[in-house]
């Protein structure tokens, strides 16, 4: 089917198993494939747009939709995501009915923070390699909004910055803007729960954090005031 072609594509670019060549077509494929005509129009004159998706639709790597190069503006060879303003918003049942915002201007900054003390199921150590790039961008973010009037950046950059010091600044004061910029695991083994024979794994999916703790969905969940911005950059 159409949709298993689509999701094979995408696992086949995420896992590294298709060459330059193909790669560099994956982009004109999804956009052919993936949006209806009405669409088509819209995206390729690169304007703003916000695509509503589910747990589904999600799954696809729409930010790397390249539009055919016929002579249209912009750049024909570079994905969309990266010509025009291009954000997801996911479709979903499960929000806070009564959400309560903040109304300063302080943003929580996180990039590359510390991530010792790691081990798997084994007992085996994990090593998260540095991200110099997610520190950066951290830095360059922080600059960016010490720069624009009225904004508060709050930063937390570097391999100094434990599971405590995150959780804690998260929930000192309320935020407009979260930026995190790391690593990031899906389903990954955190400790297993109660005595053997029916002892039981807790798993996690969020951004890796130091000691076997990572800071999700559901930490940020806990906050009293929602933020109106999350942007998360995870290496996975």
């Amino acid at each position: 089917s159409m949709l298993s072609y689509i999701t094979r594509l995408a696992d086949e670019s995420a896992s590294g198993r298709i060459d330059d060549e193909d790669l560099s077509t994956l982009g004109s494929v999804l956009f052919q494939l993936l949006l209806p005509q009405e669409l088509k129009s819209r995206l390729a004159n690169f304007e703003n747009t916000v695509l509503v998706v589910d747990d589904e639709s999600a799954s696809f790597p729409w930010e790397l939709m390249t539009p055919p190069d016929e002579g249209m503006p912009g750049d024909g060879n570079r994905p969309l995501a990266v010509q025009a303003g291009f954000i997801r918003q996911r479709l979903s049942n499960d929000f806070r009915s009564l959400p309560r915002m903040t109304g300063g201007w302080d943003v929580l900054i996180v990039g590359a923070p510390c991530t010792r003390g790691w081990r798997d199921e084994k007992g085996e150590a994990i090593d998260f390699p540095l991200l110099h790039g997610a520190q950066a961008e951290a830095e360059a973010v922080e600059k960016l909004f010490k720069q624009a009037e009225g904004w508060v950046p709050h930063p937390l950059c570097g391999a100094d910055i434990t599971f405590e010091r995150v959780i804690t600044s998260l929930v000192k004061r309320p935020y407009r803007m979260l930026h995190l910029a790391g690593h990031g695991v899906v389903d990954q083994w955190i400790r297993n729960r109660g005595l053997p024979p029916l002892e039981q794994a807790v798993r996690g999916t969020g951004m890796v954090l130091s000691h076997q703790r990572i800071l999700s969905a559901a930490d940020v969940r806990q906050v009293q005031h929602v933020p109106e911005f999350v942007f998360l950059n995870q290496c996975f």
